[in-house]
This record gives structure tokens, sequence and C-alpha cells, in this order.
């Protein structure tokens, strides 16, 4: 069943006949939003990242965007502005929303403030229900009900570890609250598509070959997500012990259900926040546990091979490269991947010059200490890795049906332009996909290093 029939179908469960939606991750509601618009009181876009406007025109005085001063996701406001005239727009000043950001951590009394006032201007006192909290499952939905109030849909942040946590409370004294999990919602499907396309699983088969992690190696993956990348180590090495670590409940929680749909052995023990010992790793199974990038909760010395897949750009990475090094054993391998900021992505269309010169350029996004450039490789040479092996990698993403990765590229890239850009932008997409496909490639560095024995 589409998203948009699953979002509909639990109203209807729940007996709720219209409501209000929240969400950052456009593509989650926008086929909702543009089939199921007579369902929906008021929409807010929290930071968005990407916004397909065509698929919001119907809501027009019902939408509202919460934006942050700088970045990506305040350029991603300015397609939807130009389209949808009485868009409202609130910024949240000094401030930058990444991918990963904590906005309801971060920006909690703003971000409260903006839904609950916005939402009290389009009457919401007039759309009261009463739901009994519950947790549930509906079709690939996951849900749970908390609050009184007028229905208000919560769905899940792309990469935020908080997700809505930190404000949940305060906004169940205004609203009856539904706040949407499963597997097709926020970053997972993407992740997901990511690590299913050729040429990124040639990145990281690659990347695992070069390692050369000794048989039945206790290896772990920092910054794992939902788990889609250690299970292509699995099927790649299944003499091997995995360990995937993360600070993101929710990613966690469907990464673990998507592995034993997969039939694999999943040991979660992030449920009850608890690590495994080297005597709990055996062959072929997944390990699942919380752990920050910056201060790994393994003791020194414990694992044979560490690796990493676009995690350093979002934190201290220096901090990480250290953490990696200490709980490698002696001898053991490192083997990290960064996106590279700082090299040019490629289409296989032809544009003009200050066309090009914008899609060209990977979306901007690194924390204030990551790396997402060529210095990750003096920065493992200073941390006294033995044996390095440097080089960079593009992998390819192409249109098609249900393709999350260039679809969300596509979409970051077109914002950036203006509307006579924009229109040559479409009219050359739309040309090679008439002849053949239209390709996207995208830049990473990558690093391998030993710790010395």
């Amino acid at each position: 069943m589409l998203k948009k029939h699953q979002i509909s179908g639990l109203m209807d469960h729940l007996k709720i006949n219209k409501a209000f939606i929240a969400s950052q991750c456009s593509n989650d509601i926008e086929d909702f939003c543009s089939e199921y618009h007579n369902k929906i009181l008021g929409l807010s876009l929290v930071v968005p990242i990407t916004i397909n406007s065509k698929k919001f025109s119907e809501l027009d005085q019902k939408i509202m965007v919460l934006k942050s001063e700088f970045g990506v996701t305040a350029n991603s406001v300015n397609t939807l502005k130009n389209e949808i005239s009485n868009l409202e727009i609130i910024q949240l000043n000094n401030y930058e929303a990444l991918a990963w950001s904590d906005i309801c951590e971060d920006k909690s009394s703003e971000t409260c403030e903006a839904l609950i006032s916005f939402f009290k201007g389009l009457n919401i006192e007039n759309y009261s229900v009463k739901i009994n909290n519950q947790k549930g499952q509906f079709e690939n939905i996951s849900y749970k009900v908390i609050g009184e109030g007028p229905p208000l849909l919560l769905f899940p942040f792309f990469l935020s570890a908080k997700q809505w946590n930190p404000i949940i409370q305060k906004l169940s004294d205004f609203f009856t609250l539904v706040i949407i999990g499963g597997k097709d919602f926020g970053a997972i499907p993407s992740l997901e598509d990511r690590a299913e396309l050729p040429t990124y699983k040639a990145m990281l088969e690659t990347l695992v070959s070069n390692m050369n992690i000794s048989k039945n190696g206790k290896v772990l993956e920092l910054g794992c997500g939902p788990a889609s990348l250690c299970r292509q180590v699995l099927k790649l090495r299944k003499d091997l012990s995995l360990v995937g670590v993360d600070i993101n409940e929710y990613l966690l929680t469907e990464g673990s259900k998507i592995a034993q749909d997969q039939n694999f052995k999943v040991n979660p023990f992030f449920k009850n926040n608890s690590q495994p010992s080297r005597s709990n790793l055996k062959p072929n199974e997944l390990n699942l546990s919380y752990s920050d990038a910056t201060d790994i909760s393994f003791p020194d010395n414990f694992f044979d091979a560490v690796y990493s897949v676009t995690v350093l750009e979002e934190c201290d990475a220096q901090k990480s490269i250290a953490e990696i090094k200490r709980v490698l054993k002696p001898g053991g391998v490192a083997g990290i991947v960064v996106r590279a900021l700082d090299a040019p992505q490629w289409w296989n269309i032809k544009v003009s010059d200050s066309v090009n010169k914008i899609i060209s350029v990977p979306p901007q996004m690194v924390s204030p200490k990551g790396v997402a450039d060529m210095s990750l490789y003096e920065k493992i040479k200073l941390a006294n890795f033995k044996n390095i092996l440097s080089y960079p990698f593009w992998f390819t993403a192409s249109s098609g049906n249900n393709s999350y990765i260039y679809d969300m590229y596509y979409g970051r890239a077109r914002q950036l332009l203006n509307n006579r850009q924009q229109e040559e932008f479409d009219k050359e997409i739309k040309n090679v996909n008439e002849k053949s496909q239209s390709i996207l490639s995208v830049p990473l560095h990558c690093c391998i290093g030993y710790k010395k024995k």
C-alpha cells in the first residue's frame, strides 16, 4: 500500500476525519497532501530539506514553514514561497538546521510556539477528538497516541536523534498527538535506497575488501542508522561478528525490524541500553546498541575493525577518529568514508554554465567540527594510523520510480535555481529521460588505516 493510502487508512482506523500535520520530510506527506487535502486542517513543514511545491498547492492558506536562517533548509523554502502566495514563514534566527540537527531540543520553545500559534489561528478548537492513549500498528505505520485536543499527526524528522521528544509533553497539552513511525518514513527509505544502489554497494565492497579484516573478526559500524550497511557487510562476510551503534532510537528500532524481516539474527542491545561483550559476539549476527561517535561505549582494544560511512560530517571528527583508534586492537583497521563537499557532483545533462555552476555543488551540510573534504586524509595521518590508503569514490543514482536518492538530490539542486533556471534544468532532465536516463554522480572521500601493533 502506498504511503498516502496508509496515512489515510490510519486516520480512518483512529476515526479521525481531519487532522493537522507536522513533518520535516516533505516526501513523507506530499502525495497524501495532494490527494487527501480535504483531510488536512493545516500543515507545518519544520525545517524541510527539500520541498516538492506542486504537491502542496491545494493547501494555500493552511500551510506554514518553519525555516532556519542559514543553509540548505533556508534555501528549500524559496520555491514554495514562489508558488504558494499565502504561505506563512517563521524563521529560526541565528540557526542553521542540518539534516541531523535536534531542532526540538535546540529550538524547543520557538518550535512549540510556532506550531501552536499557527494551528490555533486555524480554529483548532472546532476539531477536538477523543482517542484513548495507545500504541499500535496499521499496515507499515507504527503509531502512538497521547494528549487531548485537535488531532496532530507528527511524522519523523530525517536524522534527528531526539525527534519530537523534547516538545511532546507541551504539545500534548494542546493536541491529540499521533506520533508516526515505520520503515517508510523519515530517513529510512533514502538510507535503504542508497544502500541498494549498485555503485554504493561497490563502494562498500571496495572498502571492506581493502580493509583486509581478519577472519572471524569483531567489527563495529559507527553511526549505523537502520543498519542498512551492516546487513550488506554480513552478506559479504558471514564470518564477521558485527556491532552497529547509533544514537538514534528511531533508526535502530526500525532497522532491527527490517533485519529480522530479512532473516538476520538480531540482538537488540539498545532496547535495555546495554552493550555486548566479546563473548556475546557470534559470527553472522547483527548486534545493535547505543553509542555516540565521539564517546564510543566500548573498552580499549575491543574491535578488530571499525568502519564509518558518512557520519564524521555530523560530529567532532577529531574526537571520533581518536575514539575509533582507542577501541581498535593493535593491528586493527579503520575504514572511514565521508561526503566530499570539495568535489563536484556530476549530471549527464547539458545546461548553461550558470546552471551547471549551481547544480554541480554537493549540498553543503557539515557540522562545525565535522569533516567532509580531503582533510580527512590528513586527519587520519595525524592520528598516527599506519599503511594508509586514501581515495575518492563517486556513487551514482539515476531517475526512475521510487528513486529516493536521485529525487532528493534533484530537489535540493532545483530549489537553488531561479524560475528561469528551473525551466532550463527541468527541460534538459526531460530531454535526457526521453532518450535514456538522467544520472547523478556524487563524490565521497574514503580512507583506510591501521593501528600500530
